[in-house]
This record gives structure tokens, sequence and C-alpha cells, in this order.
């Protein structure tokens, strides 16, 4: 057929049996077409041509390719258009720091944001009150010496500046631990004031 012979050089593009199945189908219909219209061979091709590449169009538009068409490892960078992936394009969890450049999914550290608020004051973790006091002749005088607030007394004591006219009469804790407890005797019969002071060992309890 004269028509058959004039679009014989005109290829879908594709070598499976598909493809030139549909190739033939298109050349049938193209001929069908034009044989009762034109007795010139160049009108013939030349209209031929431009309906089977109408036909091959609408027809190549109907075949999606998939996964499968797709040979590993053959799609790389520069066959991607920059900005066409996105976030909602990956699975969430799919990538792993292989997959990116450098290897490393974290990004650059950011810049220092502002200083926060001080904090509330904190309590000493220890801390050694002390507390004086004099003592006249046969008189007998215990007295507290107070922790700092929200620090407990583990420890404490009394000295004087002249132990040989009194002795000690008193020394601990009192019962909320806030304050240790201290007391000095002065039942010598020496008629000289004494001078004492006491003092406490407190630390913060957390």
């Amino acid at each position: 057929m004269a028509c058959d012979r004039h679009i014989n050089g005109i290829s879908t593009g594709e070598s499976d049996d598909l493809g030139m199945t549909r190739l033939n189908q298109v050349k049938d219909r193209v001929c069908a077409r034009l044989a009762p219209r034109s007795a010139a061979g160049t009108v013939v091709v030349a209209v031929a041509a431009a309906l089977v590449v109408g036909f091959m169009g609408s027809s190549t538009a109907a075949v999606l390719i998939g996964s499968r068409q797709v040979r590993d490892g053959s799609i790389r960078a520069v066959d991607v258009r920059n900005g066409s992936v996105r976030g909602v394009d990956v699975r969430d969890d799919s990538l792993t720091a292989s997959d990116v450049l450098g290897g490393v999914l974290q990004g650059p550290q950011g810049a220092d944001g502002p200083p926060g608020d001080p904090g509330p004051a904190g309590h000493a973790a220890l801390s050694y009150p002390t507390e004086e006091r004099t003592i006249v002749k046969d008189q007998t005088l215990v007295w507290d010496v107070p922790c700092p607030a929200g620090l407990t007394a583990i420890g404490g004591g009394v000295s004087t500046t002249n132990p040989g006219i009194g002795r000690m009469a008193q020394s601990e804790p009192t019962d909320d631990g806030t304050a240790w407890q201290v007391g000095i005797a002065h039942d010598s019969g020496v008629d000289e004031d004494i001078h004492a002071f006491g003092w406490a060992v407190c630390v913060n309890p957390s």
C-alpha cells in the first residue's frame, strides 16, 4: 500500500511489542482516512506524519512511568529540578544520616539565645554562726545560736576567754534543729565576769 510505504519510517520510540502494535494501529487509521482523499504522495506523507504524531501523542500520554520502569541508580541529581522535592514528598522517618550529604542530619548550630533571668538566691552549703554572752559570778546562762534560714544545725559548742573560772553547762541542738543551744555556769566563786561565745555548724539539708 502506498500510504503504508510512506509512513513506515515513522517510529514511536518504543522497542517492545506494545509499541509496534500501537504504531500499526495508527498507520491503518491514517491510511484509511487519507486514501480516498489524496492522490499525491507528498501530501499523503505530510498529512500522515502529522496524524501519526497526533495519534501517538495522545496514545503515549496514557502510558504512565512507574518505579518498575526506572532502573536503579539511573536518576541523578541533575535529573531533579531544584526545589521540586519537598518535605511532604518524603515519608516520615525514611531518611537516615547516610542519605544526606556529609552523613549528618543535624543542621548547623544556631546563634546563642538571650541570657535567662537570674534564679532565686540559694542557701549556703555550710555556715558557722556565733553568739556572744557575758556571765557574772554565780550565774548559769543558757542561750541559742540560730542557723541562717533554711539551714540545719548539726554541731556546735561554747568557749570562754577565761576557762579557769567557768564550766560548760549545755551543748546540744534545739528540738527543731534550727539552732545549737549552749550554756555556761559561773560557780567557781571567783568574782570575775566570764566572756563566752557559742557557735554552731549549720548545713543545707537538701
